[in-house]
Parts: structure tokens; sequence; C-alpha cells
């Protein structure tokens, strides 16, 4: 395996003491890059961390759009949030900062460096809240797409994907095309009905080689892991359950951020910087 240019991480490159076993084995991260994604199926967080973040989502999902608004106007980092962005709680930890005590933890670090390697920092996050019978799907896309201003390249950015409910295919879970991480990025998009798709641009779904798509099954305080790359959807929640998840992202530090740490504020989370990048919590 080789990381965007390093050798294979070691057992001792992840801040492990020799002798003690890394949170993912060799096995996970070789189908992981195999793949373009994994499951873990362990509890992510000890109980307490989970039952916390838990129920600052709960917190921040029921929060009145008017407080949302008054906590990003007062945000040390943006002024041009967008209503959508806000009730969807994308990018809320730049106004809601107590959700770094998560997105930073050794419990989630551990299993990002295991895929990365020692040097990682914060990428972004978002709660994607699918509430009970809201049938609105996520058409096929490559996340590129949309990151394309903020870093390249894009070969080690890893999203962990934290079920805070149990996610299957009944209630609308993510599905992958496995494998397609490795293949070129499809440059076409088209429109999709707003009102009905999560996003209104993405992919055209004849380019997408649908044979090879496969539900990613999550149960609650697990994860699962996938490339940046990787072309990935979900149907619409169709049951009587809703279906939540954390997106937690990822990326070595020997990728270069594109814009500055003012207008994309990222976090070192691990290691040190490899590419010449600032971050919120000091230079690289």
């Amino acid at each position: 395996m080789t990381v965007v240019g390093h050798d294979a991480p070691t057992r001792g490159e992840f801040g492990y003491a020799f002798g003690m076993t890394p949170r993912l084995d060799s096995r996970f991260v070789e189908a992981y890059w195999r793949d373009g994604y994994r499951v873990f199926d362990r509890p992510v967080f000890s109980q307490d961390k989970f039952d916390g973040l838990s129920a600052l989502f709960e917190e921040l999902h029921a929060m009145p759009l008017e407080e949302k608004r008054r906590r990003a106007a007062a945000s040390t980092f943006r002024t041009d949030w967008e209503d959508a962005s806000l009730q969807g709680l994308n990018m809320c930890h730049l106004w809601e900062q107590r959700l770094l005590e998560w997105l930073l933890d050794d419990e989630v670090i551990d299993l990002v460096t295991c895929i990365l390697g020692p040097d990682v920092a914060l990428f972004s996050s978002h709660f994607i809240c699918k509430d009970p019978a809201d049938n609105i799907a996520t058409p096929w896309h490559d996340d590129r797409f949309y990151w394309k201003p903020l870093v390249e390249p894009m070969d080690a950015i890893v999203t962990v994907w934290l079920a805070l409910d149990d996610s299957d295919v009944e209630n609308g879970c993510m599905w992958v095309v496995r494998g397609s991480h490795e293949d070129p990025m499809i440059d076409e998009t088209e429109a999709y009905d707003p009102e009905r798709n999560l996003f209104s641009t993405a992919l055209p779904e004849d380019k997408i080689d649908a044979s090879k798509a496969v539900p990613v099954e999550v149960p609650r305080a697990c994860c699962s892991l996938h490339d940046a790359r990787l072309i990935h959807g979900a149907q619409g929640n169709t049951s009587p359950r809703r279906r939540c998840g954390y997106t937690m992202r990822y990326f070595s530090t020997a990728l270069k951020l594109l814009k500055p740490v003012q207008e994309h504020p990222t976090w070192l989370a691990r290691g040190r910087d490899r590419a010449g990048n600032r971050y919120v919590n000091g230079p690289g």
C-alpha cells in the first residue's frame, strides 16, 4: 500500500507502543484501499462519549433557525452562511465548537491514521439526517466534484460515517460503487430536482455502473470509512425510522490546501504538516 507517495505505514508510526494492536488490522486496511470503503462494526467511541455526541446532535437538530443564524454570525470563521447549510448542520463545528471534542478525539483519529498514516488533519463535517418517510434521495456523486477548489490531490481523504441511528437498506442507507475510487473522475454532471434530492447537481445515472453498487449498512454507534473519490449515493428514507449519520472527514497533511485557513478552516488532528499548510490550531 502506498499513501500519497509515502511508504506503507507501520504499526509504530501510528502512535501505538510496540506490542499494542492498532484499531484496524492490515486486512481491513488492504480491503479499504481495494474497494474504497469498509464498515467498522464496533463502537467508534466509548458509550459515554457517544451518548454525549448524540445528545448534542439532538440539541442542534431541534435548534430554531434564528438561533443557528445568531451563532453562525458570532463565529470566528464565516459570515456567509446560507440557511440550507445551517438547517442541514453542514460544517456546524465552525459555529458549534463543542463538536471538536469528538472530531479530534483519539478514538476516531486512531481509525483514520490506520488508513492515512500518522499525519492527519480535520477537513470537514456534516450531520446528514433523513427523517422518517422523507424520501429525499442522495444522487450518485463523487466528493471531488464539490471539493475541487479546496485541496489537491484528493487521493488521501477519508470520510468516517458515524451512525447515530441504525443505517440500513430500509431507511435509506448509503450505497457505494465498489472500486470506483480507482476510476478516472467523471467530469459530466446533470441537474436533479432539489425538492426530491439532497443535491441539485450530481453524476448522470447512465454513467454509473450500478452492477457494482452495494449497500453500506452500519449499526448505531459504529461507522463506515470511505475514500473521497468513491462514487456513492442513497435512496430516500421511506421507512418509519430516522436515519442520521455524522460525516467526519480527514486528510493526509501531505495534501496541499488550496485556500487559506481563514476561508476553509482545518485543524491538525495528529502528527505534523507535510505540505506547507497552516491550521486553526497552529502552523504546520
